[in-house]
C-alpha cells in the first residue's frame, strides 16, 4: 500500500513514519506546520485568539504556555523520549531514509494537491497536525485520509485532549482514535480506538500522555490498516458520550485542574 505521511518534523512523528515504512510503501512525507514556532506565526496566532476568544482568554492561554515551557516542557520531553526509544529504538528518531520530503505552508494549496495527485497514494496517514484537510484528501487517495488523533472521539476532539481528560477527572479516558476523515474537523468513522497504558504518576505531563497513548494504539492501527488494504472497513463498536471540541488550555484551567485533583485526593484520604 502506497502511503503519504503528514506530520510535523519531530522525533515522535519520525517514529510513526518509520513504523509505517516498515509495513507499507512510504512514498512521501509532507512536513506540516513548519512555521509554527516562528515569531511571526506566534504573533499571528495571538491576534487570531484575541479575535476568536477575546483578549483576556488569549492572555490566559499565553500564560499557560509560559508556565508549561518553564516548569513542564523539559520533563515532558524526557518522559516522551524515553518511552519512544524503548518502543521504537533510537534510530527511528531520524526521518525515514530514502523518502522524499515536501513542505507546504498550506497543505490545501494547489501545489500540495497537485503533488498528492502526482504521487498517486492509496492512503494518506496524518498525525498531530493542526491544519484542516479539504475534500481532495478524501478523494485523491484510493482509501482516503486517516488521522491518528490523540483522544477518544467524539468526546475528545480538538487540541490537548490529554489535558482536558485530566481536567474532567477522566484520566482513564486518555485515548487514541484512528479516524477515516470526512469534511469536518476531527470527524469521521473511527477505525481503531482505545486508551493508553500510562504511569499514573506521569499523566499530568500531557505531551507524554497523549503521544504515549498513540504509541500504545499502534497494534490496533496495524490491524485497521491491514483491513483497509484488503478492502474491508473496520469499525469500532462502543457506547460514546456527547461530542465535544476542545482548544488551547489557559493557566486558569490548569489552576482549576490542580484544585479538583487536590480535592479528589482529600476525599479519597478521608474515606
Amino acid at each position: 500500500m502506497r502511503v503519504v505521511f503528514i506530520g510535523r518534523q519531530n522525533f515522535a512523528n519520525h517514529c510513526f513514519a518509520n513504523w509505517i515504512a516498515q509495513r507499507h510503501e512510504l512514498c512521501a512525507y509532507f512536513r506540516a506546520d513548519m512555521n509554527r514556532y516562528t515569531a511571526a506565526y506566534q504573533m499571528q496566532w495571538f491576534k487570531k485568539r484575541i479575535r476568536r476568544r477575546g483578549l483576556i482568554r488569549a492572555l490566559d492561554e499565553i500564560a499557560y504556555q509560559l508556565y508549561y515551557s518553564a516548569f513542564k516542557f523539559k520533563k515532558d520531553q524526557e518522559l516522551l523520549s524515553q518511552a519512544f526509544e524503548a518502543y521504537f529504538g533510537r534510530a527511528a528518531f531520524d526521518p525515514p531514509p530514502g523518502v522524499p520530503y515536501y513542505e507546504f505552508e498550506d497543505l490545501n494549496s494547489p501545489e500540495a494537491v497537485q503533488t498528492l495527485k502526482d504521487l498517486k497514494p492509496d492512503l494518506v496517514f496524518a498525525s498531530c497536525v493542526t491544519q484542516y484537510f479539504k475534500k481532495p484528501y478524501m478523494e485523491i487517495p484510493r482509501l482516503g485520509t486517516v488521522l491518528y488523533h490523540e483522544g477518544l472521539t467524539p468526546e475528545y476532539k480538538g487540541l490537548h485532549t490529554a489535558f482536558w481528560a485530566l481536567y474532567n477527572g477522566e484520566k482513564h479516558r486518555i485515548g487514541y482514535t484512528l479516524l477515516q476523515l470526512d469534511d469536518k474537523i476531527d470527524h469521521g468513522q473511527p477505525l481503531a480506538q482505545g486508551v493508553g497504558k500510562l504511569n499514573p504518576n506521569h499523566v499530568h505531563y500531557f505531551a507524554y500522555a497523549g503521544h504515549k497513548t498513540l504509541m500504545d494504539g499502534l497494534p490496533d492501527v496495524e490491524k485497521a490498516l491491514a483491513a483497509l488494504e484488503q478492502g474491508q472497513q473496520p469499525r469500532v463498536h462502543r457506547e460514546h458520550g456527547p461530542a465535544k471540541m476542545y482548544s488551547y488550555p489557559g493557566l486558569s484551567d490548569q489552576i482549576r485542574c490542580w484544585l479538583r485533583t487536590s480535592g479528589s485526593q482529600k476525599q479519597a484520604t478521608a474515606r
